[in-house]
């Protein structure tokens, strides 16, 4: 994804007490938004490449002390670790003695992790997830941050997204794209159905798993939709194959509980849902 860089017009006027930081990073980049409290309004968002794919400590180190955006005194911080090493468990399965054993056993070489848990209210569900111990040392060297779990605001967000939609006969799949992996999220009347991560190299990746899901939930074609966030375009080899073989393939639209700044309009609705699902998620 190419830089960003979108600022309303006299944000630097508006307090820093009227103003909450959101943040998103992965190796890829670093991307956050600040929204305007009292107007529910976004007025700032940004990008950040890691083209060199610095380690996330040193990059989030060199972007903090440069950023004129990022080094003040908001009124709250949030942010999210984006990787796949995340598991759902539900809330009658889960225990907060055993989430370190869980993690364990899913995920390998996790010596160097913090282990941290969150409740996902909507899905009635708990995320287990590890951030690396110096990355969080970092962080915290420079602000106090609440750390999410890059799937409650995709989730939780998208369960909302259903409860609204016209159709609410046929389950819908959500699939949120990052550079190395998808998040796919199965909902229907009665909540999350499947929720799981894929890594993905290639367009043929992504078509697989989708086509995949489709068959082992046995998904009407005809009537299932499929909807898109993150980042990738509309025009993608993998959405233009996909609507062969399924009839309902878009792409999230921008949320219509938020005001944002006219320069907003610069990128597309779906480019950084899941950070802007975050800046107004309830925690």
């Amino acid at each position: 994804m190419n830089q960003v860089s979108i600022e309303e017009t006299g944000l630097l006027k508006i307090d820093e007490n009227e103003l909450e930081l959101s943040m998103q990073i992965d190796m890829d980049g670093f991307s956050f938004c600040l929204k305007h409290i009292s107007e529910n309004k976004i007025v700032a968002l940004q990008h950040i490449q890691n083209q060199e794919l610095k380690p996330l400590d040193i990059f989030f180190n060199e972007v903090w002390s440069s950023n004129k955006l990022l080094n003040n005194r908001y009124a709250a911080f949030r942010l999210m670790y984006t990787n796949t090493r995340v598991t759902l468990i539900p809330d009658a399965l889960f225990k907060e003695q055993d989430a370190a054993a869980v993690y364990a056993y899913n995920f390998h070489d996790c010596q160097k992790e913090k282990l941290k848990t969150s409740r996902l209210n909507k899905c009635e569900a708990h995320a287990i997830f590890g951030i690396p111990e110096t990355f969080i040392e970092t962080v915290n060297n420079y602000v106090p941050c609440t750390w999410i779990p890059h799937i409650l605001p995709f989730i939780e967000s998208n369960l909302i997204n259903f409860k609204l939609s016209d159709d609410q006969i046929h389950p819908i799949m959500y699939v949120e794209c990052h550079n190395r992996f998808i998040d796919l999220l199965v909902v229907d009347g009665s909540g999350v159905k499947l929720y799981n991560n894929f890594s993905v190299q290639s367009d043929k990746d992504i078509i697989y798993f989708i086509l995949n899901i489709f068959d082992k939930l046995s998904l009407d074609a005809e009537k299932v939709q499929v909807i898109f966030s993150g980042n990738i375009s509309t025009e993608s080899a993998s959405v233009i194959t996909l609507q062969k073989f399924i009839r309902h393939v878009f792409f999230t639209a921008r949320r219509s509980d938020l005001k944002f700044t006219y320069r907003m309009q610069e990128i597309a609705p779906h480019l950084f849902s899941n950070l802007l699902n975050l800046a107004v998620c309830e925690l």
